[in-house]
């Protein structure tokens, strides 16, 4: 039974052909519900580039151990029209966790975008961006914006600070790069920049 359920984790007791009382006993002693786990589809390469930035990462904190309070970890977060998985409602009985994930679709049809960043201990943003996020709007967050988000933030952090963004495309710009490098001289961490930023899970 337990090797029924493990190969069919969404099977009710209906279909083990069991008292259900006794496979109810044996699911809450033995098997565990685990929630799933979007996650991003790592390729070939990721691992390298994943260790190397590990290593920078390292050789920097050995340097200063509070480097990466100088680092500001921004991101924007679409709202869609698509809606959102409930991982509460969705379970997968195994005896031990299967680290169950589903591959998720991009976001297409979207309606706004919301940008946030952390540095040191303090937020910044949110900056609300209609639409879809392209390098025009991603370049009026930094020349227009970014200055007045950053005012709360002491001057000694503002001096040193990194910035961090991943690989969206509106990132990759020439336009955004060239900004990048002026306001942060190879200070900044992203897909393609001075530190590559690594796919994450």
């Amino acid at each position: 039974m337990m090797f029924f359920l493990t190969v069919f984790p969404y099977c009710d007791t209906f279909c083990v052909g069991m008292n259900r009382k006794i496979v109810q006993l044996i699911v809450r002693k033995v098997i565990f519900p685990y929630k799933i786990q979007p996650q991003q589809q790592l390729l070939e390469h990721d691992p390298a580039t994943r260790s190397a930035y590990a290593l920078w990462a390292r050789a920097n904190l050995e340097e200063d151990p509070n480097f990466f309070r100088s680092v500001c970890f921004g991101d924007e977060c679409t709202i869609s029209s698509h809606g959102i998985m409930n991982r509460q409602n969705t379970r997968k009985r195994a005896p031990e966790n299967p680290n169950w994930t589903i591959p998720i679709p991009l976001q297409h049809q979207c309606k706004i975008n919301v940008w946030a960043g952390i540095v040191s201990d303090r937020l910044i943003g949110p900056y609300f961006i209609e639409g879809n996020l392209d390098r025009h709007k991603y370049i009026t967050l930094l020349e227009e914006h970014l200055d007045g988000m950053l005012r709360n933030v002491s001057e000694v952090v503002r001096r040193n600070m990194w910035w961090m963004q991943d690989g969206a495309g509106a990132h990759t710009a020439l336009i955004v790069r060239a900004e990048l490098h002026r306001r942060f001289p190879e200070r900044w961490i992203r897909l393609h920049g001075p530190v590559n930023w690594p796919p994450v899970v």
